[in-house]
């Protein structure tokens, strides 16, 4: 018995069993770190419900096409966004005032908006859209119509406006009674493009991409315009979203890498 645990000893001790051991420890050590490390990595997000997702009626920004399905450029990007994401989402088109209180209460989840409303601020977060897709506002005048840089240099004159727009508060100034400018307010953009063509208008305040499709459909028109206004597009997050901030997060990094591969 004595003689088997002198062998046995001797047989740990040699050099080449120390070695063997060391590497058996450090393989085990190893091992520890690497388990951690796969429940370490991110999880995706889960929704019990879709995504409640707002936007208005603005082509080609975001519309309701004659087949009820949501389309816009600003709408196919946020399609890209998340399938990247895999997150299942609902369009709901509304008006811009109930989509700001949907969006402060958390009955919607996110807003395919502007940037930078004051209201929104303490409420929500902003993925921004590249600048390419801003949308301009634009004063528009027939060839010979002298432009109109200051609101001053609308008194007197006809203006036509898109009905429910606040051209981002500007229609406050413009409708002030000691502006005299007279208003004509009409439903849609072929509307007010075909009032400024006729006369019945001297100036349309109107948003370039619509304007510059009607065009584009009508070559014979030529018009002239004046920037007024430059808008940047965000994908605006409710802070009372499910996730928000991870949600708002991901956003953010999937638009990183999807942003490059766009064309305006």
């Amino acid at each position: 018995m004595r003689t088997q645990t002198c062998a046995f000893t001797l047989l740990t001790n040699a050099p080449g069993a120390i070695l063997w051991n060391c590497l058996v420890t450090a393989l085990l050590l190893c091992a520890v770190p690497l388990a951690r490390s796969n429940d370490d990595q991110p999880q995706p997000l889960k929704f019990d419900q879709p995504l409640q997702v707002a936007y208005t009626e603005f082509p080609p920004f975001s519309y309701t096409d004659t087949d009820g399905i949501t389309q816009g450029y600003a709408v196919g990007i946020f399609r890209l966004l998340m399938d990247d994401l895999k997150l299942p989402y609902e369009f709901k088109s509304r008006p811009t005032a109930r989509i700001y209180h949907q969006l402060k209460i958390g009955e919607l989840d996110i807003w395919l908006g502007p940037r930078g409303v004051p209201t929104l601020a303490p409420h929500v977060w902003e993925v921004p859209i590249p600048d390419a897709y801003s949308v301009n506002l634009y004063l528009w005048r027939k060839v010979g119509t002298p432009e109109a840089v200051e609101v001053s240099d609308l008194q007197h004159q006809n203006l036509v406006v898109i009905n429910g727009f606040t051209y981002s508060g500007l229609i406050n100034q413009l409708s002030a009674p000691e502006n005299n400018i007279q208003l004509f307010r009409t439903s849609s953009h072929s509307n007010a493009l075909k009032m400024l063509v006729s006369g019945r208008g001297d100036y349309l305040l109107d948003y370039g991409r619509p304007i510059e499709i009607l065009l584009n459909e009508h070559p014979e028109v030529t018009l002239l315009k004046t920037l007024k206004q430059q808008r940047k597009l965000a994908f605006v997050v409710s802070q009372k979203a499910p996730h928000a901030r991870e949600l708002y997060e991901k956003m953010l990094a999937s638009g990183e890498h999807i942003y490059p591969t766009l064309t305006p």
